[in-house]
């Protein structure tokens, strides 16, 4: 039966004055205190309809119920979260047919047919009283109609005053989830509601973003698509949207059924929140009592969704403008200290510039530059090779020359700014030094933190004071070379008075010429070819290289003068052993090889000379071995001492003086005195003509074998030559043979 299905809690019942017997007069005092009730407001005539019931029906206990998303409530109840066991189904159909009638000990009158109705326990009443409470009942809902009028006029009597009470406080706020917080609970007061929501557009739907008077979590995360729900619908429609019964209406969507049963939602109502006629977001609220919102409900929902409206845009401005005022704040603070900066630097340039002026040394640049950046600062040539440390020596600087190399190692190409690195408490700034695009070296950094604006800016300054004075030394050092290469040249290559002043200009120099020297002569190959189609010539960079690597080899830290013109490297060496001048002049090309990709370089070295009013014919000797070596594959260098007849070919075809090659034969045999030299030549010769005999030889001559021996161990010793070998015999052959025939002459 319908009075089991609705088990719900009752008042305890109270003691009553006795009701008189005329039903008719029980009525009148009924409707009497029931329409006193109204001044009250609807919920004070529920309250009074209970009481007036308990007495009307001698009842042990009246209980007035509320329809509510299709559950039946007590009215007390409806703002308090029920557990899913206490939402009991609606009651039977009888129910809304209007007349009170008796179930199980029971009188269920409808009040409003299926939106209000009375239970009332264990009465004592008659069929007369029955009817009567039929009339009790319309009475009811009559006085409980007035009453939410009465609800309505009291809002309207104070609605203006409180509506510009309310846009006082919400547009006195800056932050947008206060206003929405304002808007929700001024809204639910000002129009009866149970429960007000804001929700803000995301995207293409509208989520909660403040809620008041919800029982469930599911109403603080709700999101609404267009068309979907209440919201939804004014969300794709941009209008109003007011729903008098929310689980039985067709004029939305079911999919929030099951919330609004939750929230024992019955009525409903939403309007948009505009901004430049788009919707931002919709206010919506909802009651839980059988209550219809009326238009002018409407109208102020739509008052106050305007408010929020331009409260949520104020709020905007506000927050724009004080965002606007702290990144204008920040950004004069960082002009401050980039003007600063900008002043420091220009302080430090300048006085960099008189250092300069004044011709201070590197390593007075680099410990001005470590004193104001506050760090060690390395300067390194274009090899890596360190320049100056300050104000570290070298020796502790190890560590940070370390990780310096191993950061510019890794770069494929000529940077245009610093390289930075940090690790741990090592932080390093690598900077270029360039002239052009010519790396001439860099600027090393190291400190305890990342390098300031200060820092980079300094060294940036100071890179291009070093690539000056780099510059300027190179400049130097280039004129010098030039010097040097003047006097080379002139030395090899003039005749007997440019030779003799040569050698007077490279005494100026300091160019001390002790024991006997070689010249090496080499050529660069590699460089392709140039416009006229002929082999290219080495440019700058690539000269400055080679002559660097050269001079400081081995070979070179011990040469008396090195220079390079065009594509041929000289130098003026001291003499020593063929096989150690070879090896030494090996490593030399090796190493300009490997600082050169590509290049290719070969070399020849002349014998020893101890006259260097000679060194003409010496760099005869080195040019000679060049060929030599050029022709050989392997190898890169020839020693003229090593070259035998070859060099002999050679220097023949070349017209070289042959009174020069005979001495170079001979040795020390060409200045033995008369008759002995005369002697020995003539013993010498009939040697050869003996085939080597000495048997023979001291029969045609008529002497002793043993003076034959003796004549021809005497030559060996002052030939240098050894006549057992075949080649030392047709050396000393050919000399013997030139000397006699310049005799001839």
């Amino acid at each position: 039966m319908v009075a089991s299905k609705l088990d719900l809690c009752a008042p305890a019942r109270r003691s009553t004055p006795e009701v008189g017997d005329d039903p008719f007069l029980a009525l009148d005092a009924l409707t009497r205190r029931v329409v006193a009730a109204v001044e009250g407001g609807s919920h004070s005539v529920f309250a009074e309809a209970e009481r007036s019931l308990l007495e009307f029906a001698d009842a042990r206990a009246v209980r007035i119920l509320v329809n509510a998303a299709g559950s039946w409530r007590p009215w007390r109840q409806l703002n308090m979260p029920d557990a899913p066991s206490r939402i009991d189904p609606a009651p039977e159909p009888e129910i809304s047919a209007g007349s009170p009638f008796l179930a199980d000990n029971r009188i269920v009158a409808p009040i409003r047919p299926g939106s209000i109705v009375a239970l009332i326990d264990h009465a004592a009443i008659g069929e007369v009283r029955l009817k009567a409470l039929g009339v009790a009942a319309n009475c009811i809902d009559l006085a409980i109609a007035t009453g939410e009028r009465q609800d309505s006029s009291s809002r309207n009597a104070t609605e203006m005053q409180a509506l510009q009470n309310v846009a006082v406080r919400i547009l006195q706020s800056s932050d947008i989830e206060e206003i929405l917080l304002l808007v929700s609970h001024e809204t639910k007061r000002l129009l009866a509601s149970d429960i007000c929501g804001a929700l803000m557009r995301d995207g293409d739907e509208v989520v909660m973003r403040n809620c008041v008077g919800h029982f469930s979590v599911e109403m603080a995360k709700l999101r609404m698509k267009p068309g979907k729900g209440v919201a939804g619908r004014v969300l794709a429609t941009s209008e109003p949207c007011v729903v008098a019964n929310y689980v039985d209406s067709d004029a939305i969507s079911p999919d929030f059924i099951p919330l609004a049963r939750i929230e024992k939602v019955r009525s409903a109502a939403a309007a948009p929140i505009l901004s430049r006629d788009a919707v931002i977001g919709v206010l919506e609220v909802w009651r839980r009592r059988p209550s219809t919102y009326t238009e002018q409900d409407t109208n102020l929902l739509l008052a106050l969704a305007g408010l929020a409206s331009l409260a949520i845009v104020n709020a905007e401005l506000l927050q724009s403008r004080a965002s606007a005022a702290a990144e204008l704040a920040v950004a004069n603070a960082a002009l401050a200290q980039r003007c600063s900066t900008i002043e420091n630097s220009a302080k430090f340039q300048e006085k960099i510039v008189q250092l300069m002026l004044s011709g201070r040394s590197l390593a007075v640049l680099a410990a001005t530059t470590a004193e104001h950046v506050a760090g060690t600062v390395l300067v390194l040539d274009r090899d890596l090779a360190v320049e100056t440390a300050q104000p570290d020596p070298v020796e502790s600087a190890g560590p940070i020359l370390d990780v310096a190399r191993s950061i510019i190692k890794k770069v494929n190409r000529i940077p245009d700014q610093a390289i930075i690195k940090g690790a741990g408490a090592d932080h390093v700034l690598a900077q270029p030094v360039l002239a052009g695009a010519e790396l001439l070296g860099w600027i090393v950094w190291h400190g305890e933190a990342d390098p300031s604006e200060t820092t980079r800016l300094a060294l940036s300054h100071v890179s291009l004071a070093v690539a000056m004075l780099l510059l300027e030394r190179r400049s130097a050092a280039r004129a010098r070379a030039e010097t040097v290469q003047a006097v080379l040249w002139d030395l090899l290559e003039g005749d007997e008075m440019v030779s003799a002043a040569a050698l007077d200009r490279a005494r100026e120099m300091n160019v001390s010429f002790r024991g006997k020297v070689c010249v090496l002569v080499a050529t660069l190959e590699g460089f392709g070819c140039g416009r006229d189609g002929r082999a290219g010539l080495p440019d700058g960079t690539t000269h400055d290289r080679v002559l660097d690597r050269a001079r400081l080899s081995e070979l070179g830290q011990s040469a008396h003068m090195v220079g390079l013109r065009g594509d041929q490297l000289r130098m003026i060496c001291k003499a020593a052993d063929a096989e150690s001048l070879c090896a030494t002049a090996a490593r030399m090309i090796s190493d300009i090889r490997r600082e050169t990709p590509g290049l290719s370089l070969k070399a020849g070295i002349s014998g020893p000379c101890g006259d260097l009013r000679k060194l003409p014919a010496c760099f005869r000797e080195g040019t000679v071995a060049l060929e030599v070596a050029q022709y050989r594959r392997g190898q890169p260098v020839a020693c003229y001492s090593d070259i035998g007849v070859l060099g002999l070919l050679i220097n023949l075809r070349g017209k070289t003086d042959i009174r020069r090659v005979s001495e170079e034969i001979l040795g020390e045999l060409t200045s033995e005195p008369e008759p002995s030299r005369k002697i020995l030549l003539e013993t010498m010769q009939t040697f050869f003509e003996c085939d080597c005999s000495q048997i023979a030889t001291a029969a045609k001559l008529g002497m002793h074998q043993k003076t034959i021996a003796y004549r021809l161990g005497k030559v060996s010793r002052l030939t240098g030559l050894n006549l057992g070998r075949h080649q030392d015999r047709l050396l000393a052959d050919i000399g013997i043979r030139l000397s006699l025939t310049l005799e001839a002459k």
